[in-house]
């Protein structure tokens, strides 16, 4: 195809027609073929534009990248600007430090592309250049470097992030508390701990100081959790999910709050075992079981149903079996197999040989999984008791449930055992 078979092409009403010219402009990348594809960049059709770009970030250098920063410039075409900022960002570092040194554009949408450009190439050689767009006359363009700044974790972004934070622009200091949980920097702790004091800034720096989960803000998510607002107690949920799931000093944290945590806050974490998100359900699973709360067992239990929530069910339904396993026993007899089967896995690890008397029925249940981990359960405990009712598993028609009858008559090896395997042997 010459190239005046392509300037045809690029005039024709059919979008195809413009992206097989675009296409076929790649094998020739002259001056004129790269005016003609970022000319392309701003085409009607989203196929034209981002086959243009690909061209474009396939050929590379200086004269393109000039091309695409004149194109940010079309303030009558969002999708020429979208499109040039999509090319540079697959460009990389070099169109990165390219961008760095022209902060200082008179339009300020062309500043927050440049910013938002950096930080979506989010190479931290870019990072000085957000830092100093911390102090862009405009607020978007400042915002966006906040943000860009966060995801980066860029450490030299601390100190002028925690003086946002302190600043009377309530927006900008939101933004600033969602970037340091971003960073996760601990020096931060402190001024977030003083930002969580302030009703508009509660909810943005309990996020981000769950984010860094470190124990020194234990304090401010416990007195959080009594909160009259709802969603700042949502998030110290979170918050002391996060901190206890991250800490070496989780009994001591676990003292601390089942001291302090009281019925009213027990109850509004209970009911959020109900809501759709599931890392608040997961979040509040953990939370009653650092309390090990036994008046959630039977809603922790319809937790083990979904995938999403099983595994915080389990650990929490765990913790709450250390004080005494009566809360779970009656999960043994529940209508759904699931919950039969982790009650049972649960009970086993107790260590409370009163449990052996409610499994050995369980040898029997109609389902499977269920038979399996009471096998297994049994097996852990060692209560002779359960030695020939696990025999009668031997012929159970799963092998799974075979073998862990097996394994379990295995951890009770005794003479009575040699004398029922003898007649087994005899079958």
């Amino acid at each position: 195809m010459d190239s005046e078979e392509i300037k045809d092409l690029l005039l024709s009403d059919d979008p195809e027609a413009r992206r097989q010219a675009v296409l076929a402009l790649s094998g020739a990348p002259s001056r004129e073929a790269v005016q003609s594809l970022v000319s392309a960049v701003g085409d009607p059709d989203w196929r034209v534009r981002k086959t243009a770009v690909d061209v474009l970030v396939g050929i590379g250098g200086d004269e393109v990248f000039e091309g695409l920063y004149g194109a940010l410039f079309s303030e009558d075409n969002a999708g020429a600007r979208n499109s040039a900022a999509e090319a540079m960002v697959k460009m990389g570092r070099r169109a990165s430090e390219a961008l760095a040194g022209r902060l200082d554009e008179r339009d300020a949408d062309v500043r927050k592309f440049i910013v938002d450009i950096i930080g979506e190439i989010c190479d931290l050689s870019g990072a000085p250049a957000l830092v100093r767009a911390l102090s862009d006359p405009d607020a978007n363009v400042r915002s966006s470097a906040i943000e860009h700044l966060g995801r980066m974790k860029a450490p030299d972004a601390l100190e002028p992030l925690v003086e946002i934070l302190k600043t009377e622009d309530q927006w900008l200091a939101f933004n600033a508390a969602a970037a340091l949980g971003e960073l996760g920097d601990k020096r931060a702790v402190g001024p977030l701990m003083e930002a969580a004091a302030d009703r508009l800034l509660r909810e943005a720096a309990l996020d981000a100081l769950g984010r860094i989960a470190d124990e020194s803000s234990w304090p401010v998510f416990e007195e959080a959790l009594s909160d009259p607002v709802p969603v700042i107690r949502e998030a110290a949920i979170r918050g002391v999910a996060r901190i206890h799931g991250k800490s070496g000093l989780k009994e001591v944290l676990a003292a601390s709050l089942r001291s302090r945590a009281g019925a009213d806050e027990l109850g509004f974490v209970r009911g959020c075992l109900e809501v759709d998100d599931a890392g608040l359900r997961r979040a509040s699973a953990g939370l009653l079981g650092i309390v090990r709360d036994k008046d959630s067992a039977g809603a922790l239990a319809r937790l083990l149903l979904y995938d999403d929530c099983r595994e915080a069910a389990f650990d929490a339904l765990t913790e709450i079996a250390l004080d005494g396993v009566e809360p779970l026993l009656f999960l043994l007899t529940d209508e759904d197999a699931v919950v039969r089967a982790a009650a049972a896995e649960i009970l086993g690890t107790a260590g409370d040989a009163r449990v052996v008397s409610f499994l050995i029925p369980l040898l029997s249940d109609e389902n499977g999984h269920a038979r399996s981990s009471a096998a297994s359960a049994l097996g852990r405990l060692g209560d002779k008791k359960a030695v020939q009712p696990l025999f009668e598993l031997l012929r159970d028609e799963y092998e799974d449930v075979q073998e862990a009858a097996i394994h379990a008559l295995g951890r009770m090896g005794d003479a009575e055992l040699a004398g029922h395997l003898r007649e087994l042997a005899q079958d």
